[in-house]
């Protein structure tokens, strides 16, 4: 069985997120976007979030992304990593940014 796309999550996470009332948005790529997260997220209560959408097994980061995630996140821009649109998932939101944990279990090395 192949491995689900990450376009059909993300799809599901913008599902879950706006039943919760958030604005939520597909940032769509382009050359001048590459390496930004995949949506971008606001709540009136919350705030904003910018989330990375990836599978849960079998993922990779963009060289863009290894380059632009740290640069973001010293400016005090957060990144949340989700796998699927699960309650344990939507919690992630309320925990600190968990960018840098998936690319040091991965390939932020490499």
């Amino acid at each position: 069985m192949s491995p689900e796309l990450e376009s059909k999550i993300q799809r599901r996470i913008i599902v879950m997120l706006r039943s919760y009332n958030w604005f939520a948005q597909n940032i769509h790529g382009s050359q001048f976007q590459s390496g930004l997260p995949d949506i971008f997220a606001a709540h009136a209560d919350y705030g904003s979030r910018w989330i990375e959408v990836k599978r849960p097994v079998g993922f990779h980061f963009t060289k863009a992304q290894r380059e632009k995630f740290p640069a973001l996140a010293s400016k005090n821009i957060g990144i949340w990593i989700l796998t699927d649109s699960t309650e344990a998932e939507y919690r992630r939101l309320f925990s600190p940014p968990n960018w840098w944990t998936f690319m040091l279990d991965k390939d932020f090395r490499s």
